[in-house]
């Protein structure tokens, strides 16, 4: 894929993904969390099967199983902690602890592809790794703990997930991009939707514009087409590289949540904003080491 382009799509991901914690902060005002996200897994595969079948490319996976399980990880467990997490839990700082999943993802990458790393990644690893310990300064007491726990579990499910797609684009079936994006969409939607029956609804919803405006973005926007998008960027990017440049998200959330919400950053997010941006830039920098050797 022509990197030109795959960063343009990056870039796009990157501010669909970081605006979504400030609109689903804003719908959690008028729906349970649970039923949000119901209705946001079910949007996004709307959205894909009048894509897949407009393309003509409807065709039920040969590795199902493997489907099944990315779009329970990636979308049921995700969703659900995700929207969990920002019933208490400040947008900026649930973003990060979700975005957690880079390190999770490189530990996975290391245990179940054998991925090995330069001296430049592992260095950006650390320097990332520290600055989210400065932005969600573990030592400060937090009266929303539950809320970041949820966060750090769908980090973590979000990890496992890239590791299953990896699997599913390395095997000998040759699946479409959008083909698999809808398939797994609509098995986290089931997921959901099972879970549903075991959760209390706490509160009814209260439909009115700005609901249905902050469902259109996170279903067809941030779910629908933003899955598709990290699917096809996985397909050619290795899933640690590609999983530390999307620490960009969170960083943007900061800035974004901070401009809309008053959430201010503090001096020790300001100090793990710098780290993080340092080793994205080391990630860089050993790519395009990577890309003038390969060009000798």
């Amino acid at each position: 894929m022509n990197n030109l382009f795959s960063n343009f799509l990056f870039f796009i991901l990157i501010i669909i993904w970081s605006y979504t914690a400030i609109v689903t902060k804003v719908a959690l005002l008028y729906i349970d969390p649970f039923e949000l996200s119901l209705l946001r897994t079910l949007i996004g595969a709307m959205f894909l099967f009048v894509i897949v079948l407009s393309l003509k490319k409807l065709t039920i996976p040969k590795n199902i199983w493997l489907v099944i399980i990315l779009g329970f990880l990636q979308n049921s467990l995700l969703m659900i902690f995700y929207n969990l997490a920002l019933v208490q839990g400040g947008a900026g700082k649930v973003v990060l602890l979700i975005y957690s999943m880079p390190f999770w993802t490189i530990l996975f990458s290391v245990l179940f592809l054998k991925e090995k790393f330069s001296i430049l990644q592992e260095i950006s690893f650390v320097l990332a790794l520290l600055g989210l310990f400065f932005i969600l300064k573990p030592w400060a007491s937090h009266s929303d703990f539950f809320s970041y726990i949820a966060a750090l579990l769908g980090g973590l499910s979000w990890a496992a997930a890239n590791i299953v797609a990896v699997f599913i684009w390395r095997s000998k079936e040759k699946i479409d991009g959008i083909n698999l994006s809808f398939w797994q969409m609509l098995f986290g939607f089931l997921g959901v939707f099972l879970f549903s029956f075991f959760v209390k609804i706490s509160k009814p919803i209260e439909v009115n514009l700005t609901l249905v405006l902050a469902l259109f973005f996170i279903g067809v926007l941030a779910t629908g087409f933003a899955w598709f998008l990290w699917l096809y960027l996985l397909k050619n990017i290795s899933p640690s590289v590609l999983g530390l440049t999307s620490l960009l998200v969170p960083i943007f959330s900061i800035i974004e949540a901070w401009y809309h919400l008053g959430e201010a950053p503090g001096e020790n997010e300001i100090i793990g904003i710098f780290l993080i941006l340092t080793a994205l830039a080391l990630i860089y920098l050993n790519n395009l080491i990577k890309l003038k050797r390969t060009k000798i």
